[in-house]
């Protein structure tokens, strides 16, 4: 099975059990839901000013839980965003700021239990939980340098780090 993808050039992507999104790579990003079930077809596209700004790109995006994660780069202001959206509107739960220094090598995210995320700062060490009504529960500061994180099912959290993988039991 292939999905012909044309005269689109696509950087991102994520999928549910029954959809995979792409995000495009151009400023002005815009969002493709494929339904793939019980063939693959185009279900949806959302554009910008719907996606993002004309002078933003996203950069990644991640499903979970009838959500969409997704990482946001204003290219004029040079600055990022994290924002929750809804899987099958598009509507915003919320948007919140990173760190202004931050480049978009320098971060990660991963869902986390009960609709919340994950968010790591690479340069700070530090890893951020989110809830899913926008709020910072806990910022924690890690020893060694942080590259990534991955939950695994709902007990455990593996840390990736310049020098080892660490498993923290929830």
């Amino acid at each position: 099975m292939s999905i012909v993808l044309q005269d689109k050039h696509f950087f991102s992507c994520s999928c549910s059990n029954t959809s995979l999104f792409l995000t495009t790579d151009t400023v002005g990003s815009s969002i493709i839901e494929f339904c793939l079930l019980p063939t693959v077809e185009l279900s949806r596209q959302w554009k910008s000013p719907d996606t993002c700004t004309k002078d933003e790109y996203i950069n990644r995006i991640r499903y979970s839980h009838e959500t969409l994660g997704l990482v946001i780069q204003n290219l004029t202001k040079n600055t990022l965003k994290i924002e929750l959206r809804c899987s099958k509107t598009l509507d915003r739960f919320w948007s919140i700021p990173l760190n202004s220094g931050l480049k978009l090598t320098q971060c990660e995210y991963c869902a986390f239990n009960d609709c919340q995320w994950l968010f790591i700062d690479k340069i700070s060490s530090s890893i951020l939980h989110i809830t899913n009504d926008e709020k910072i529960k806990r910022t924690c500061n890690y020893n060694s340098k942080l590259c990534n994180v991955a939950l695994f099912g709902t007990g455990i959290l593996a840390v990736l780090t310049d020098k080892c993988i660490n498993f923290h039991k929830l």
